[in-house]
This record gives structure tokens, sequence and C-alpha cells, in this order.
């Protein structure tokens, strides 16, 4: 028996170079195969993987964040004033924590209303900063609780803009005295001779006696 097989090995190392040569390519494509196959099921598991882990983390958290409503969002930006079209609502569920005390419900209650706030992409609708469409886009964005009122001034170096904030301050001529009068005071608008302002309901008095007896001035509050 050792002898046979002794004399196997010699006849398969003696076999023709020839031979050896013709069989290596089909051992190479072989191997080219199976590297191939590899990898195309290691892409497949890669997906079904992402795809099962993507529906994990979903579910993780839906159940984190308690439990969800279907509520309108902003599908764009839109600024305070603007009217809401169709196509800037949609319809998509939120965990519940997050949607706002009087949330919009469908596409139809928002569209062609106003909104008093900036809104960003995605964010929910709340029923308490809309208006009739047919309230001006100065009026929605100062709202029930404000008033506002006009400025005159001619100090052109202070470039303000809608959104900045300011402090109004009264001097009366001679007295050398001067006093904030309305802290905070939201911009509306500018001109190169006034400023629109919206202030608390309980400061318009103060701030239109301000303007008929005393020189204004304002100060724009930082960030």
């Amino acid at each position: 028996m050792a002898l046979f097989f002794s004399s196997l090995s010699t006849a398969v190392r003696s076999r023709p170079a020839e031979v050896q040569e013709r069989e290596a390519p089909v051992r190479l494509m072989r191997h080219h195969r199976s590297v191939i196959v590899f990898w195309t099921i290691t892409a497949l598991l890669a997906v079904v993987s992402g795809r099962l882990v993507g529906r994990a983390v979903t579910s993780t958290g839906a159940s984190r964040w308690g439990p969800v409503r279907r509520v309108a969002v902003v599908t764009t930006h839109i600024s305070p004033g603007d009217p809401l079209l169709a196509s800037d609502v949609e319809l998509r569920e939120i965990p519940q924590s997050f949607a706002p005390q009087k949330p919009v419900l469908t596409v139809a209650e928002a569209t062609g209303r106003t909104v008093r706030r900036e809104l960003a992409p995605g964010a929910p609708i709340d029923g308490e900063e809309l208006v009739p469409s047919l309230v001006s886009a100065l009026a929605a964005r100062t709202g029930p609780r404000r008033r506002t009122m006009i400025v005159a001034t001619t100090d052109s170096a202070l470039r303000l803009a809608p959104g900045d904030r300011v402090d109004v301050l009264a001097s009366l001529d001679g007295s050398g005295v001067t006093e904030v009068v309305v802290p905070n005071a939201e911009v509306l608008a500018r001109t190169d001779r006034a400023v629109t302002v919206a202030v608390p309901i309980s400061d318009a008095p103060v701030l239109a006696q301000a303007l008929t007896s005393r020189s204004v001035t304002l100060a724009l509050r930082g960030a």
C-alpha cells in the first residue's frame, strides 16, 4: 500500500508542465468567481441589516418619546406674516410631547391662514399662532397682546432690521436726564426716517407720551 501511494505521488509531481499551465487559469477563474460571490452576499447582508436596524431605531425612538400624534407641519421656511398655501403643509406623525398645545390637525385648517412667527421646515403648526388670511403681515406679527408704533429717527448709522430688539430711551430737553421708557421692543420694519416697533399694551401710552414731549432714541440690544 505504501508503495502504491508513493507511486501515485510521483505520478502527480511528474505531470507534464504544459498540463499544469492549462490548469492554472482554471484555478484562477474559480478563485475570482468565489471572490465575486463572497462580496455580493456581503453587500446583500449589509442592505438587509441596515433596513432592519432602521426599523428598530424608529420603533425604539417612538417608544422613547412616548405616543405619537398626526399633526400638520410646514414643508418649507415660513416668515412671520406669510400666508400658508396647501403645498406648504403636510400631515406627519410626531411625538405627542413635541406637539403644540393646540395643534392643527388638517391641511385645510391651515391653508390660507397667516402665521405670527417664523417656522422652519418640519415645524408643527400651532393653532394659537394662526390669524385670518385678511390680516396684514404687520398685524399678524404684532399679535393681540402688543401694539405697533412708529418712532421717527434720523440716526442712519444704526442699521436696524426686522427682528432686532431695542430699548426706547427718552430725554427731556435741557434736563440732562435720560431713562428707558420701553425695554426690549421688537423692530418690525424700518425706513430711512422711521422705525416701526411692537411694544406691550401697557407700554404703549408711555411711549406715546414720550414721543410727543421728549426726545426719543433707540438703543440696539445684543443677541
